[in-house]
């Protein structure tokens, strides 16, 4: 069976990337590919939204934090609603 109707087969019975990816002996970001090409849109994360003086806006809670309150530059949560 080719990949692209194995990676179907898995995705229907509602597996995760990385589950497809581990079954298959694959990259996720491979599996994140043929997933693409079947027309299905990749997943959009919360926009980051900061302050003139570098507080951000955390996507969870709605609070003004500084940007050490958050895992990552890429986070839009911060690290107390992250853990929750």
């Amino acid at each position: 069976m080719p990949l692209g109707k194995k990676v179907r087969v898995l995705l229907d019975k509602g597996e995760s990337f990385s589950s497809i990816a581990r079954k298959l002996g694959k990259w996720e970001n491979q599996i994140r590919r043929i997933v693409r090409s079947f027309g299905i849109a990749p997943k959009v994360y919360a926009e980051i939204v900061e302050r003139e003086d570098g507080k951000r806006l955390c996507s969870e809670c709605r609070r003004w934090k500084t940007r050490g309150a958050f895992p990552s530059d890429r986070h839009s949560v911060c690290r107390v609603c992250y853990k929750n």
